[in-house]
């Protein structure tokens, strides 16, 4: 594992201690099985360098460790030809702990999300409880039949399973922290319409 990797494992423990819900997961981050990684590289990197600028002062740091790491992960998407190929163009994550990441952890996906400016994730529902940190970019999140409310960095969504969610962004990228637990962590969605 490299340097830049080993202190984006540690700073993203260092701010996941710092969400009351999400505390008891910290040491899942560094102590974790560590597991090889193949770097891969997507279109929707070219957002990385805005959204570290748009960072703020409680995630700033964390934010460089994963721009410093970005060479040595293994960047992916889940879709294909359900969803249009400029979502796909502007649309990546990156699991720190995961069935793609450098850590595996049983019943437990965190890593990284990145959207371009301007790019609608679709509603979507799936098997595992997932919660959100956003790190860079105010969004608008969307949960079940609520209207779309605006977040922004530091706050923490929560989306229970099978619970229907979208997220739109605005005229920046959103980079944000992803926590997937309990079952089916690598079943794929079921869209909503």
């Amino acid at each position: 594992m490299s340097d830049t990797t080993a202190a984006l494992l540690t700073a993203t423990a260092e701010l996941v201690e710092r969400v009351p819900p999400l505390r008891h997961l910290a040491p899942a981050i560094t102590g974790s099985a560590p597991a090889s990684v193949t770097p891969s590289a997507l279109p929707v990197l070219s957002w990385l360098p805005e959204a570290a600028a748009r960072a703020t002062p409680l995630t700033r740091a964390l934010v460089r460790c994963l721009v410093a790491a970005s060479p040595a992960l293994a960047w992916r998407r889940s879709y294909g030809a359900e969803v249009d190929a400029s979502f796909l163009a502007s649309y990546g994550w990156v699991d720190l702990v995961g069935a793609h990441g450098p850590r595996r952890a049983p019943g437990l996906r965190l890593g990284f999300l990145l959207l371009g400016a301007r790019t609608r994730y679709p509603p979507h529902a799936h098997a595992a409880e997932e919660h959100y940190v956003p790190l860079s970019g105010a969004a608008l999140w969307t949960r079940g039949r609520s209207p779309p409310a605006l977040q922004r960095p530091g706050a923490l969504i929560h989306h229970p399973p099978w619970e229907p969610h979208a997220t739109e962004t605005t005229d920046e990228p959103l980079l944000a922290l992803y926590v997937w637990r309990g079952a089916r962590l690598n079943a794929g969605p079921r869209w909503e319409v």
